[in-house]
């Protein structure tokens, strides 16, 4: 006779593993923010104020040199690339959990209006991307004096 441990979980983590799947299946990404390309799309803030508008990526574990940042049509697209992982298999041992792994960012967002790209700054910190993007002079609000007249 066999002997089966238990577990109360068990049903609930099979549940789980079915929602997970339908949730994938229904919006095309895994819960972890992966394109169907293998991508993984970093999460941003977007902020505007009356001059310019200040964004905000998460993307850890990426060398500045490895960080592209276009705008092109009124698109801000930025992408990354983690570096490689070229350690060596340990032969003496057996990875149990291994999640470090190379990922290629990528996140493309339509701006609400024209910018000066060419006077756009960028800074990365702890794994956080700040662009700083001018807005072009035509789109910024020009405050028009009214006159009255007797």
């Amino acid at each position: 006779m066999t002997f089966m441990r238990y577990n109360p979980n068990r049903s609930y983590l099979s549940m789980q593993d079915t929602m997970n799947s339908l949730v994938n299946a229904l919006f095309n990404t895994e819960i972890t923010g992966t394109t169907e390309n293998g991508e993984y799309a970093p999460r941003m803030d977007m902020k505007e104020t009356e001059d310019a508008f200040s964004v905000k990526l998460t993307m850890p574990g990426i060398d500045k040199d490895k960080i592209d940042i276009s705008v092109s049509d009124g698109v801000l697209t930025v992408k990354g690339e983690t570096n490689e992982n070229t350690e060596n298999e340990d032969e003496k041992g057996t990875w149990l959990v291994r999640e470090h792994k190379h990922f290629t960012y990528y996140r493309s967002v339509r701006l609400p209006s024209e910018v000066q790209a060419d006077k756009a700054e960028a800074e990365y910190k702890n794994g956080v991307l700040t662009l700083t993007l001018p807005k072009a002079e035509e789109v910024k609000p020009k405050s028009i004096p009214v006159k009255i007249s007797d």
